[in-house]
């Protein structure tokens, strides 16, 4: 599915690969990412200032899935109705917790091209992240928090 386009396009309901064990493994990983760079930012800058860092993080990564899992979920429980909610049923939202969507009932593939494609924005932020971390470990490096 695609959200970040003036057309949102759903041509399956995919509940195989990681989508059954958790309906969002996509944004999971992105908040891990998200973490990641928090902790790789946090290096020679002061606890309050870390923690600081860590809440504006956690606000936007919060922020923005709890604005677009429930508009996605919707859109998907429209198109697919019962096929959708068995699947709300069967797998949790962000935490595997054990239980998954039966394997006889698992459908569709994961594809990381459609990832990409859909991610691109996403997926650039995330090289730029790093070109900035590589930065501040070598010639932005003492610059605070900001860098």
């Amino acid at each position: 599915m695609t959200t970040r386009a003036e057309i949102v396009t759903a041509p399956a309901l995919v509940t195989a690969g990681p989508y059954a064990i958790m309906r969002n493994p996509l944004y999971v990983a992105n908040a891990i990412v998200a973490l990641g760079f928090w902790f790789a930012f946090s290096g020679g800058i002061s606890i309050a200032e870390s923690i600081l860092l860590l809440v504006v993080v956690l606000a936007l990564v919060v922020g923005v899935y709890a604005i677009i899992i429930p508009l996605e979920e919707a859109y998907l429980a429209g198109l697919y109705g019962q096929e959708f909610r068995r699947y709300l049923e069967s797998v949790p939202q962000l935490v595997p917790s054990g239980r998954s969507m039966p394997a006889a009932e698992r459908k569709g593939a994961w594809r990381g091209d459609v990832i990409a494609q859909a991610e691109i924005i996403t997926l650039t932020f995330f090289a730029l992240m790093v070109v900035v971390v590589i930065l501040k470990l070598g010639p932005w490096s003492g610059l605070g928090v900001f860098f």
